[in-house]
């Protein structure tokens, strides 16, 4: 036995339109006794969607090199606290 939902869903989007209009209208109408003739507020723009970054390939010699100095950086500090 399958169900068809499609119908289904097909009222609900319809019902909600209607109750969408009917909102749209009520907040006309207070905005009307509001402040008298300002336009109606549009919806905020969506935030735009961050694209992330690809990063450079690093070589092995450049790995080898921040290994050093990081390494470096290390020895420098925990002889500090010594």
């Amino acid at each position: 036995m399958s169900i068809d939902v499609t119908e289904t869903l097909q009222q609900a989007v319809s019902q909600l339109r209607a109750e969408k209009d009917r909102i749209d209208r009520q907040i006309g109408q207070l905005e009307a006794l509001i402040g008298g003739s300002q336009p109606a507020a549009k919806p905020a723009a969506a935030a735009p969607v961050k694209v992330k970054r690809k990063r450079k390939p690093m070589s092995a010699a450049a790995k080898a090199e921040i290994s050093k100095r990081m390494k470096a950086s290390w020895a420098k500090r925990k002889g500090a606290r010594r």
